[in-house]
């Protein structure tokens, strides 16, 4: 995934930043991605990152990293080399079960939000 998969500009009408996201156990998380994406077998794959696109359609593409390729490699921070595994529109309701809990925090990019002090605790 480039920076430009990572990132977007900031405008008045776009705010980027961090989300965390909790599963409710490891075994659920890749329980999902082999029903979900065709080709996943976490025996061949570790899961890198997880991207939802949303839109006018919604996409759920998964990056992962081929474990026998990278088994005796340190990999190249600059070059990791991943199989993208994606689906439009799934249905992201019936996985409910799967997510705990999720935090996330938007920002116009105009601030340094490491900076942050909040004054009203």
């Amino acid at each position: 995934m480039d920076k430009k998969d990572q990132t977007t500009r900031n405008s008045e009408d776009t705010m980027e930043g961090k989300l965390s996201v909790s599963f409710r156990n490891n075994e659920s998380l890749l329980k999902f991605c082999r029903e979900t994406f065709s080709g996943f077998d976490p025996d061949l794959y570790d899961i890198v990152a997880i991207r939802l696109y949303y839109s006018e359609e919604t996409i759920l593409t998964l990056y992962a990293v081929d474990k026998e390729k990278h088994k005796n490699k340190s990999y190249d921070e600059i070059n990791l080399q991943v199989k993208k595994f994606k689906v439009i529109n799934p249905a992201l309701h019936l996985q409910a079960n799967l997510i705990r809990e999720f935090n996330f925090t938007i920002s116009n990019g105009d601030y340094d939000l490491g900076a942050m002090e909040v004054t009203n605790k």
